[in-house]
């Protein structure tokens, strides 16, 4: 697998064991189909997000601000579905901790 595939699945595979986990344990989210809903949210969002990271870190002498917009944007994507799916008696509240939780996780590989 070529080496931006690669980052990406470590990327992707990280971020759904901590968010999964997070869901079954901060939230007690036991329904299948509602963390099959949540990996689904991952897939669809951590690609985005991390294609635009490396594209900001390549090519913006500051990419704080794109980063920061970019995990916003997977935030709000991310408590829509789960507002609209209605997995989560606070999606808002669980979006915002599980992405903070998978987010600093990913800083933690960096340092």
């Amino acid at each position: 697998m070529p080496e931006p595939l690669a980052l990406l699945a470590r990327c992707l595979l990280l971020t759904l064991a901590i968010e999964l986990t997070g869901a079954r344990l901060l939230f007690r989210i036991r329904d299948a189909d509602a963390l099959i809903i949540v990996a689904l949210a991952q897939i669809v969002t951590n690609p985005l997000v991390e294609t635009g990271v490396i594209g900001a870190c390549s090519y913006l002498p500051h990419p704080v601000a794109a980063v920061v917009v970019l995990e916003l944007a997977a935030f709000v994507a991310e408590a829509l579905i789960y507002r609209a799916k209605g997995i989560a008696e606070h999606p808002w509240a669980m979006a915002l901790v599980l992405n903070a939780l998978s987010f600093v996780a990913g800083l933690s590989r960096l340092i």
